[in-house]
């Protein structure tokens, strides 16, 4: 068999981390069973982790922002217009994308296509990648959905017709969480089935431990440590977690030291992050790190992590790297995460928004180091057996050779 994993996702997150991760997994299975396993882009994508892949094929398929620049903005009215006038534009590059899609399947004669879409958003490159090989003949044709929205009765109606397309054209949906798939069902007109396979992710480390502690530089080892990975944006929570060491400082606990890794985003949002810290007299308890590359690898410098999220995460990939280093996660009930952090066994798992119950949990792990340590090799152990990119690629392979 000849697959074809495909993603024109333009952001170095979490859906190009796993499109890397599924091809690297699958070829290296399949081709020693004689099979091929092919990664490709659309012609232009500059992402640094795709760039890692041996062999990547190029396809001359342009996403409307290459051919038409930015997202348009304005007032109500004139973005309408231009958006309007930009959709008619792009219609005219679509016919080009899929025919040269089309024409790279035939000459190829692919069996099998994998499409990582990173979200739903209608006439996209993903969707046209499905309509080429629908049109090729493939036999076998999967949409991989790693994130969606979730739309009100308009917008469904909207994507209504994507819908049917999808719905016409794919031979299997797969998304990675039963948190997005129930998303997916509820917010559009999909027939089939959806089939949901977790991410998987590898476990690595390019530092030593004295060289994670040179880089913080002011890192405190002989105090408690808690964790909390994310860029200074609303949605993350940071501030959230900024409100449950308040509480913690209020009731007593002040031999611990709080950090967050994360660069600015959102310069409003940090300020008023900052604003908290100084009103609040937390500078003697929380640290912040900016420019910290692959941040997930200095968790196992940290007694636990906190995952604050406000925003429904389809997956939870920043809690699942807490695990991996046999790390316990206090983490918001958001999304996907409640599949990947048992509550009481890898961690605790609260109410999104409850502060108090976030710090609740983040005090039982500093008063009970023990219950701390179990959970996190908890955690690890629920890796090893669920989350690793071989089990993913198993999941996969088993679904495109039923």
């Amino acid at each position: 068999m000849k697959i074809l994993l495909f993603c024109s996702n333009p952001i170095n997150g979490g859906t190009a981390k796993m499109f890397y991760e599924l091809y690297v997994a699958m070829e290296r299975k399949l081709s020693a069973e004689g099979h091929e396993v092919l990664a490709a882009v659309n012609v232009n994508n500059d992402v640094a982790i795709y760039k890692e892949i041996p062999g990547l094929v190029r396809l001359p398929m342009y996403s409307a922002e290459e051919k038409l620049g930015s997202y348009p903005t304005g007032n109500m009215f004139a973005k309408s217009m231009k958006i309007f006038l930009r959709n008619g534009n792009y219609a005219q590059v679509i016919p080009q994308n899929i025919k040269a899609a089309e024409a790279y399947l035939r000459k190829e004669k692919i069996d099998c296509v994998l499409i990582h879409n990173g979200g739903y958003v209608g006439d996209d490159l993903c969707n046209q990648l499905l309509t080429a090989a629908y049109r090729a003949g493939v036999p076998k044709r999967y949409m991989v959905f790693h994130n969606d929205f979730e739309k009100n009765a308009l917008q469904k109606m909207r994507y209504a017709s994507y819908d049917r397309r999808i719905s016409k054209e794919a031979t299997g949906l797969i998304t990675v969480s039963n948190y997005t798939k129930n998303r997916i069902k509820a917010s559009s007109y999909l027939e089939q089935d959806i089939r949901v396979i977790y991410n998987g992710i590898s476990e690595y480390s390019t530092l030593t431990r004295e060289e994670k502690i040179t880089n913080l530089g002011d890192f405190d080892e002989t105090k408690k440590n808690v964790l909390m990975i994310g860029n200074f944006m609303e949605y993350k929570g940071n501030l959230n977690y900024l409100k449950a060491v308040a509480k913690l400082v209020e009731e007593g606990v002040t031999d611990t030291v709080f950090t967050i890794i994360g660069n600015v985003y959102e310069e409003d949002y940090f300020h008023e992050c900052m604003t908290f810290i100084s009103e609040h007299s937390l500078g003697a308890y929380v640290k912040i790190y900016h420019n910290i590359m692959n941040a997930s690898e200095y968790a196992d410098l940290f007694d636990f992590l906190v995952t604050p999220s406000q925003m429904d995460e389809s997956f939870g990939l920043i809690s699942l790297e807490g695990m991996i280093k046999g790390r316990a996660v206090v983490a918001f009930a958001c999304g996907g995460i409640p599949e990947v952090v048992t509550n009481g066994r890898d961690g605790y798992v609260v109410t999104p928004g409850d502060i108090d119950a976030l710090a609740h949990g983040m005090k039982e792990l500093l008063e009970n180091p023990e219950k701390c340590r179990k959970m996190g090799e908890n955690g690890r152990a629920d890796y090893l057996e669920r989350f690793t990119p071989e089990v993913m690629a198993d999941n996969y392979i088993a679904e495109i050779m039923k």
